[in-house]
């Protein structure tokens, strides 16, 4: 090989550790969590069950797009007893020279 392909490779290697290294070392946060819902009851006899702890979609949305706004990735995710809102920060852009090789 020649220098100066060398230097292209050891360059793009360079690259290539650097991007790995952001991507892994991203960000994380469990910004909210919400307790599962008992299981409905009538509040009074002959009525419909009602439920507790219901979560809205529009207060999801805010959610999503605060993130989005703040740079993160929304993720949510559950243990089986608990909604959480994970904010994790977006993949770093892929370098130039990582694109070009």
């Amino acid at each position: 090989m020649k220098k100066a392909e060398i230097a292209v490779y050891e360059g793009l290697k360079e690259a290539v550790r650097n991007f790995v290294k952001l991507v892994r070392t991203r960000k994380a946060t469990v910004a909210y969590y919400f307790n599962a819902s008992e299981d409905p009851k009538p509040l009074t006899p002959n009525a419909p069950p009602q439920q507790f702890n219901v979560l809205e979609v529009r207060q999801l949305i805010a959610y999503v797009q605060t993130g989005q706004k703040l740079g993160y990735q929304t993720l949510l995710t559950t243990d089986g007893s608990k909604l959480f809102v994970n904010f994790v920060e977006q993949y770093p852009p892929v370098p130039l020279n990582m694109e070009l090789a």
